[in-house]
């Protein structure tokens, strides 16, 4: 919640410096902030969008480190190896 609450000030801030420059580089600016901001809402299943990211590149860092327990596939079945 905090991550979020730094996206949407950031975003504020952002559209805020671009009024004091060209039009186009507000509309620029503030297309992007409001991108910024749905992407820090966005929900995926059940989870924030970057929660699940993150939770899923961790389950993939365990999963690959040596000593791992996952099934080795053997002509198309797979079996746990023995330890």
């Amino acid at each position: 919640m905090v991550g979020q609450l730094v996206v949407v000030e950031c975003a504020a801030l952002a559209v805020w410096f671009a009024t004091a420059g060209p039009a186009w580089l507000l509309v620029v600016v503030a297309v992007l902030a409001l991108l910024a901001v749905a992407a820090a809402f966005a929900r995926r299943g059940g989870r924030w969008w970057y929660e699940d990211l993150m939770l899923r590149r961790r389950l993939h860092r365990r999963r690959d480190r040596p000593g791992a327990r996952h099934p080795v596939v053997t002509r198309g079945w797979p079996r746990w190896p023995r330890n």
